[in-house]
Formats: structure tokens, sequence, C-alpha cells
């Protein structure tokens, strides 16, 4: 697996990898992916995805997107024959979608929680960025002095 490093400084565990062959690579999806990765970065959150883990956490990010857009212009309920509301199909993909993000950002150690883990693993090793730093004391059971 080849990888990119989008910090342009080298920095070991900040890289992304190339996207797996035959997956179609649109721009937005391009788009996604930077947004994502330059999001982490900025916030100095040390990061390494498998380009399938990548694939699924961008078409689930852009599924979530579009159920939301649809959400917005459609609506979340629909109202059946006998006058009764019910969720949206598309509402209920967003709230599932949404989940399942996530399930993945959490599996990937893109949330804060599970940086804190892998601060946790790597230990005294893994420098994080003071944006981060009291919650993954918090997190951690670090005490603060």
């Amino acid at each position: 697996m080849s990888a990119v490093d989008r910090t342009g400084n080298g920095q070991a565990g900040a890289q992304t990898p190339e996207m797996p062959p035959d997956f179609e690579v649109t721009p937005r999806r391009r788009r996604l992916w930077e947004y994502m990765t330059r999001a982490l970065q900025a916030a100095g959150v040390r990061h390494a995805t498998s380009g399938l883990a990548m694939v699924v956490t961008i078409q689930t990010f852009e599924q979530w997107l579009d159920a939301g857009k649809m959400c917005e212009t459609k609506g979340r309920t629909l109202i059946s024959a006998q006058g009764n509301p019910y969720p949206a199909p598309w509402a209920t993909d967003e709230s599932r979608l949404k989940q399942e993000l996530g399930q993945w950002l959490s599996k990937l150690g893109m949330t804060v929680p599970a940086m804190a883990r892998v601060l946790k693993e790597l230990g005294d090793g893994a420098a994080q960025d003071d944006l981060f730093s009291e919650l993954v004391g918090h997190a951690t059971g670090a005490q603060r002095h």
C-alpha cells in the first residue's frame, strides 16, 4: 500500500494511503477525503488509514451528506394515505449513516475517545496538539498539575 504525505513535512503517521484500484475517485470524493485529512492534521491528529477503510468512510460520508440534503429539501416525514406521519426513507438512512460514520471514524482513530485510546497505547512517545490535550488527559485519567 502506497501512502501520500499530506503534511509536506514527512511526519510519520500523518499519511493518506492511495485509493485502492478500481475505486472511482470522483472530484467530490477526493474533496471529502482531503477535507477530512486536513482537519485532522490541523488539529495535530496523527493518523494512518488503509485504502479500503478510506473507501468505506468516504462512501458513508458522501451518502450521509446526500441523505441530509434530501431531508432538507423533502422533509423528514411523509404522510400516509390515512393521514398518519411516518419517517421518510431518506431520514432513516441519514440517521443510520450518521451512526455508521461515527463507528468508522472511531475504528480509524479519528474521534477524541479513539485518539485517547491510541495515545494511551503509545504512551509518552505520542505528543498531542494542545487543542485536545485536556480532553485526552481526562479520557486517559491523567491528572493535570
